[in-house]
């Protein structure tokens, strides 16, 4: 077949091998089929063309394969860190099965250590997040079934199952049921989160699988709060919680392509307020790198079923809420690194050893029942070392909340 004429290397080399005449961008119909008409009774000569692939690509589809490459590379090392998270999460747990523990006890357990078994041989291979889309549904299995065992063991009602969105797991747990057909299918009920359940119900989705991008422009008005957010760069968003009746747990990661790069994060409570009135009790952490950090929730005195933030920075970040059942617990010792909650058990007068090693400043909190701040236990600035970290712990079962940069550790005393 011909050539376009406007390209003097092919032009020149069909004219060589007597392919025959190029045609121009603006040939007729007719012109085309005469150069294909000729084309068809040379076959011979056709055949001896060779394809001979650009020696290197373009710059910019280089700088574009690269960005990807390190988005997907990031987004299994948070994955990964994810399946660490709970792999040491059933490692800490104190719960130890024997005979005396009920069947149902011990099937939850097994179905945690199942799951994590489970994600960690379906990352295996993965090279993006959406071929890690089994893994997401796995680790979530796995955090419902320890969540049973430590309701089981409390005497408290199970934990109500949430499946993350049918659409896509990046989406989080599900908040609602809707009636949903896929193409040329029958109509059935599925699982999906609240921004899909909105798109849905007010018909701007085709029956193809919902995505959304993950980063929003600076000054774009917030959405409406969903189960999981996540980007790069400020934004201001809001999370629907497990639970709008009980406190929960903020969990909020961050990947930096920089150690040096810093990144924000102020509790939200007017929506479009602008920072400049922030206070400082609604500051929550700015720290560069890689970090993951757990924070209080309390349970909002409206009812609400929302809980909103603004992050600040140029790092990719990402943030859910989970149930505080899903904390470590200690009784005599625990160790941890940054921002974290914890549930004490207990048990009598007690002190407590906390040792830390990073700079920054230093709280140790006790937590009311709806996770209110209630007392403050320790406060300091700077590496924590022994002899200056000493604490009165609480009688009762109780719930600490960890301020940290760094490496920490707090070991009970009993008297």
């Amino acid at each position: 077949m011909g050539v376009l004429a406007d390209q003097p290397d092919n032009t020149t080399v069909f004219a060589r091998r007597g392919l025959g005449r190029t045609v121009q961008l603006t040939a007729k119909h007719t012109e085309i089929a005469d150069t294909m008409t000729a084309v068809q009774h040379g076959d011979d000569r056709v055949a001896a063309v060779s394809y001979e692939p650009p020696r290197s690509a373009p710059p910019m589809l280089d700088a574009i394969r690269s960005r990807l490459r390190r988005r997907d590379d990031a987004a299994l090392s948070r994955i990964r860190a994810e399946i660490t998270a709970f792999g040491e999460a059933l490692a800490a747990h104190d719960f130890v099965p024997n005979a005396e523990h009920g069947p149902e006890l011990i099937g939850d357990y097994e179905r945690a250590l199942d799951a994590y078994e489970q994600a960690k041989q379906d990352f295996v291979g993965d090279r993006n997040r959406e071929d890690a889309q089994d893994v997401l549904r796995a680790l979530d299995e796995g955090r419902h079934a320890l969540a049973c065992v430590d309701a089981r063991l409390a005497g408290r009602p199970l934990p109500r199952r949430h499946p993350l969105c049918f659409f896509d797991p990046r989406h989080g747990p599900s908040t609602a049921e809707v009636r949903w057909s896929p193409p040329e299918g029958a109509a059935r009920t599925i699982a999906v989160c609240a921004a899909d359940a909105v798109r849905l119900g007010e018909r701007c989705v085709s029956n193809a699988p919902v995505s959304r991008p993950v980063a929003d422009p600076v000054n774009q008005p917030p959405a409406e709060a969903e189960a999981r957010a996540s980007g790069v760069g400020r934004r201001e968003f809001g999370l629907l919680r497990p639970d709008p009746t009980a406190p929960a747990i903020l969990v909020f990661r961050v990947t930096a392509d920089n150690p040096g790069k810093e990144t924000a994060l102020r509790r939200v409570r007017r929506r479009n307020r602008p920072s400049a009135t922030v206070k400082p009790k609604d500051q929550l952490l700015r720290i560069p790198g890689d970090f993951t950090a757990r924070f209080a929730v309390p349970v909002r005195e409206d009812g609400r079923p929302d809980a909103w933030f603004e992050v600040r920075g140029k790092t990719h970040w990402e943030a859910w809420l989970e149930s505080a059942e899903g904390c470590r617990r200690f009784e005599t010792s625990i160790t941890g690194n940054g921002w974290e909650i914890v549930r004490y058990t207990g048990g009598g007068t007690a002190w407590a050893q906390f040792l830390h090693e990073g700079r920054g400043e230093v709280c140790v909190e006790q937590l009311g029942p709806q996770f209110q701040p209630a007392q403050r236990l320790l406060k300091g600035y700077g590496a924590v070392g022994p002899g200056r970290g000493s604490m009165a712990m609480p009688r009762q079962q109780s719930w600490l909340a960890v301020a940290c940069r760094g490496k920490w550790s707090i070991t009970v005393e009993r008297e």
